[in-house]
């Protein structure tokens, strides 16, 4: 098995190829260099010049509410705060 025949129906009915550096697609996405440091978690909301905007199937309960023509691709929806996870003060 390869990935030379994704996006495709036999692995990922919706499955979707995006290219592009990640700089380019999201707002914030640096990713740490040294895995011995600690960092924050990657900004993975897209920006507004993506491809990633309003390109996501819609799930109920899963990807809504969404602003625009639909959900965009990754891990949050563009314009919206970031989630909060772990302690808070």
């Amino acid at each position: 098995m390869t990935f030379t025949k994704l996006p495709g129906t036999e692995f990922e009915q919706h499955g979707l190829q995006i290219q592009g550096d990640p700089i380019e697609l999201f707002e914030k996405a640096l990713f740490p260099s040294d895995p011995g440091n600690v960092y924050n978690p990657p900004d993975l909301r897209p920006k507004a010049s993506s491809v990633l905007m309003d390109a996501a199937q819609l799930i109920p309960n899963v990807n809504e509410p969404y602003e625009g023509s639909g959900p965009e691709i990754g891990a949050h929806e563009h314009g919206q705060d970031l989630p909060v996870y772990g302690p808070r003060p």
